[in-house]
């Protein structure tokens, strides 16, 4: 299954060291839109929940997304948009390496049952193994050597919602 292409981005360095040497190319995904705000109005968590989602599936991934390094943020905050009424970090932004993901992901995960695209699971069920601090570590490292992120929503905006984006798999 080929990963998704980066066709247009955001450059990001952590912990602001400067102009990168080398871009890594990630896709930020679970990023919600206002109708008059977005080019591509209504997007929704509820058009990706999946009550069936195995729970101990479901609960690596919210792990897995609780455990990313910060790269950028926003002073500011948003209420859920499923309605349960708690205040959410959705404009902090956190990477592996390979994704990029909103601070208010796992929420969703955890208590809205809203699935991750195939690509994404697979990749954080492979990976939870490696210990956060140690991956943290090494992607602090890469900033040090200059390595910055290309950030790019292209292939989230593709997704239309858990039905018909065939469970977030490209062709």
């Amino acid at each position: 299954m080929p990963q998704p292409t980066i066709a247009s981005g955001g450059v990001f360095t952590f912990e602001m060291l400067g102009r990168p040497k080398l871009l890594r190319p990630v896709n930020l995904f679970g990023q919600w839109t206002e109708t008059f705000l977005d080019p591509h109005p209504g997007r929704h968590p509820s058009e990706f929940q999946d009550p069936q989602w195995d729970l101990k599936s479901r609960e690596a991934v919210a792990r897995y997304l609780d455990t990313g390094l910060m790269y950028n943020e926003a002073m500011t905050s948003e209420r859920c948009r499923m309605g349960c009424g708690k205040t959410l970090h959705a404009f902090e932004f956190f990477t592996d390496g390979d994704y990029a993901w909103t601070g208010a992901l796992s929420h969703y995960v955890r208590h809205h049952h809203l699935r991750t695209p195939d690509l994404f699971t697979d990749h954080a069920l492979r990976r939870h193994a490696l210990p956060p601090r140690l991956r943290n570590h090494m992607l602090r490292l890469c900033a040090r050597l200059g390595v910055g992120l290309l950030v790019s929503v292209d292939w989230w905006l593709t997704l239309q919602g858990w039905d018909t984006a065939q469970r977030g798999k490209i062709d």
